[in-house]
């Protein structure tokens, strides 16, 4: 999935929310008395982009330390493919701030809904591996996946305990001849599902022992602190003209 793709779905979801609030007659109430408006919504200012930059590129920075991933740290603004701040307003009522995104990852950060780590160029790596990676189905070793796994999201600072306490966890790995051939990709998806709903996930390539995607999309599950960016509404109100 590249970033343009994760972006577009991020964008979507901000319209739609917009929308949605807009329908409900819920945009708030400005200092005149007016409804917001939907450009006072999505009104952002440099100062306030700048900020929440800065606060991703740290938890960027953190996240790639605690999973020893393979960035070059640290990770400076020179490093950065992608960048996409949310319109403040819309991100602090559904609690994210944007994503960042490297030549090696995309980045969007717990702020208080959920938490996505994902490789930058993952559909095209699929490929690769699918053609350098081949080995007999015999070798399959789940367990030590979901171990690997636990661990990985243990570092990024996941509730383990209560993800394996309250859901169910489902482990395939990566067959490109289907589930009756004889080979298979040591590439493991590990998911964890309580009811019907999923509530994280990882992706790991065993021989490098890497992590290829995580997602939590439950916060009781995420024991990170929930980012913010700092003095947001001054920031804003810096040539604010629809505050």
């Amino acid at each position: 999935m590249s970033f343009r793709i994760v972006r577009f779905i991020v964008v979507c979801c901000f319209l739609y929310a917009a929308l949605a609030l807009n329908v409900r007659g819920q945009l708030g109430v400005a200092s005149n008395g007016n409804k917001t408006t939907y450009r006072q919504l999505i009104f952002s200012t440099p100062a306030y982009r700048e900020a929440a930059i800065t606060v991703l590129l740290k938890e960027a920075n953190l996240l790639a330390a605690e999973l020893h991933s393979e960035e070059k740290l640290p990770i400076v603004r020179r490093d950065l493919a992608e960048v996409y701040i949310a319109p403040p307003r819309i991100g602090s009522g559904m609690k994210i701030i944007g994503t960042i995104a490297t030549s090696n990852y995309v980045y969007a950060p717990y702020a208080g809904r959920s938490f996505s780590l994902v490789r930058s160029h993952l559909q095209r790596e699929y490929d690769e591996l699918r053609l350098e990676y081949s080995w007999p189905r015999m070798r399959m070793d789940t367990n030590s996946a979901f171990q690997l796994a636990c661990e990985l999201l243990g570092a990024a600072g996941m509730d383990v305990a209560g993800l394996n306490r309250n859901c169910r966890c489902s482990i395939n790995a990566f067959t490109p001849e289907g589930t009756s051939g004889q080979h298979f990709v040591p590439l493991y998806w590990i998911s964890w599902i309580d009811g019907e709903a999923p509530k994280a996930s990882t992706e790991i390539f065993m021989p490098t022992k890497s992590l290829r995607q995580m997602q939590v999309l439950d916060p009781r599950y995420i024991m990170r602190k929930a980012l913010a960016v700092p003095n947001a509404e001054l920031l804003l109100s810096q040539t604010n003209r629809y505050k």
